[in-house]
């Protein structure tokens, strides 16, 4: 018999041996951990165009640091992100031009920089003496690549984020060549426009929404001394697992535990030690750090008297549960 039949045999026999000592009602459990998952967002220009050309289909990046501003080029593209909700969080945005062509000089390896507008602008009446203004403080840069024919790419995740939240107004970005060149047939660097119809700009956005609220049950009213169980509930709008931060409302609270399933029931127990009105209060984050609403429960804790033979008036009481009212007001029933 070939070894790679005794093997064989032997793993049969092994499995076998697993299954047959499971206990009825037992199975064999292999978890794998579930996948985040994220929003996809694709955003196309609202405008498009440079201060260097009439041309609608290609815009263009030419530095005039040796010849003047007459010889200096930009290109500006804005997206209308507002389907974006305010409370999603950004986890990567990328600005994307198709490099088309270049002249007058091989453009390769030079950083064209990015600039958010902070003033309105229209492709239809752009010009350089009516450009916007724009931050002094550069988003980032990217290297035009070796060839025509292939992407640029530029992180605008923090830029994205201002816009949803509403610090920065959106009026987009101008793209511009700072690096110095030092004589004539300065390197011109062409892209796409939306007006070509291919190769477009186009805005990637993964977007991240927060959980719900969390659902929270249990017992309205209940005796001081006397643990009960409180269940959370809360749906991530991705799925994502999610952790619960619980406040007692008695000076106490859980921390951040988990992490749990998207809408899963978690029991928790607690105990209040004072009588009182109270609230609990919870709310869950997901495995990105993004917080939701708080959700809220009101109580009462009214019973805090100590009845000796405790255990022998509710049982007393269980059994002629029409007698004492007075002492089962006092405890609760």
């Amino acid at each position: 018999m070939g070894k790679k039949v005794v093997r064989a045999i032997s793993l049969g026999i092994i499995v076998l041996f697993v299954l047959v000592s499971l206990s009825p009602g037992q199975s064999m459990i292999f978890r794998n951990e579930p996948a985040s998952t994220l929003r996809t967002q694709i955003y196309y220009p609202t405008d498009d165009r440079s201060t260097g050309n009439g041309n609608v289909e290609y815009m263009e990046v030419r530095n005039g640091s040796s010849q003047g501003h007459n010889f200096e080029w930009v290109a500006l593209v804005k997206f209308n992100i507002s389907s974006i909700p305010s409370n999603a969080k950004i986890i990567s945005a990328t600005l994307n031009l198709y490099y088309w062509q270049w002249r007058d000089n091989d453009p390769a390896d030079r950083p064209l920089n990015l600039y958010k507008a902070i003033t309105d602008w229209n492709e239809e009446t752009l010009e350089w003496y009516n450009q916007p203004n724009y931050d002094t403080q550069s988003t980032g840069n990217s290297s035009v690549p070796e060839t025509p024919g292939l992407w640029m790419e530029w992180d605008v995740t923090k830029d994205i984020q201002s816009f949803v939240n509403g610090t920065i107004n959106n009026y987009g970005w101008k793209i511009g060549d700072e690096n110095y060149w030092p004589d004539g047939d300065i390197p011109v660097i062409s892209f796409r426009t939306k007006e070509y119809g291919n190769y477009i700009p186009y805005l990637k956005v993964l977007i991240n929404l927060p959980p719900d609220a969390p659902l929270i049950t249990g017992p309205a009213k209940g005796k001081v001394g006397t643990p009960y169980i409180y269940n959370f509930t809360a749906i991530d709008p991705e799925g994502n697992e999610m952790y619960y931060f619980i406040d007692w409302g008695d000076g106490t609270n859980s921390s951040w535990i988990g992490p749990y399933s998207s809408g899963i029931e978690i029991p928790k127990s607690h105990t209040w030690s004072k009588k009182g009105t109270y609230t609990i209060i919870a709310k869950a984050k997901d495995i990105y750090g993004n917080e939701g609403d708080w959700g809220a429960l009101s109580l009462t804790m009214p019973y805090s008297y100590d009845i000796p033979l405790i255990q022998f008036w509710e049982k007393l009481l269980e059994r002629f549960p029409n007698a004492f009212p007075i002492l089962r007001h006092l405890l609760g029933y």
